[in-house]
C-alpha cells in the first residue's frame, strides 16, 4: 500500500482529458443545434442568433435563481474585508502617531 504515490502529471492529465472532452462535446452539441434550426428557419445566421439567444436566456435565469446570491455574498465579505482593514490601518496609524507624541517629548 505505500507504493502508492501517484505522481501529479498521472491525476491532472486524466482530468484534463476529461474536461476537454466534455467541452468539445458541447461545441459539438451547440454546432448540431445551430445546423437543426438553420434547417428549420431557411437560415443560418438567424439560427446562430435564435441559439445565442437561447443560451443568454439561460444564463441569465442562471444567474437570477443561483449566482446571484453567491456573488452578493461575495460581495458582503468583501465589505467586511474592507471595513476589517480601514480599522486595523486607522489602527495602526492612531498607534503610530500616539508612539511618535510620547517619544518626541
Amino acid at each position: 500500500m505505500d507504493n502508492f504515490n501517484p505522481q501529479p502529471r498521472k491525476v491532472l492529465m486524466p482530468i484534463v482529458l476529461f474536461v476537454t472532452t466534455i467541452v468539445i462535446a458541447l461545441i459539438m452539441l451547440v454546432v448540431a443545434l445551430v445546423v437543426w434550426v438553420a434547417e428549420l428557419v431557411q437560415s443560418g445566421s438567424i439560427a446562430a442568433l435564435i441559439v445565442g439567444g437561447m443560451f443568454m436566456f439561460f444564463s441569465l435565469i442562471i444567474y437570477l435563481i443561483t449566482a446571484r446570491k453567491s456573488i452578493e455574498y461575495l460581495q458582503n465579505r468583501l465589505e467586511t474585508i474592507y471595513d476589517v482593514a480601514y480599522a486595523a490601518r486607522r489602527g495602526y496609524r492612531t498607534t503610530v502617531m500616539l508612539l511618535k507624541s510620547i517619544f518626541r517629548i
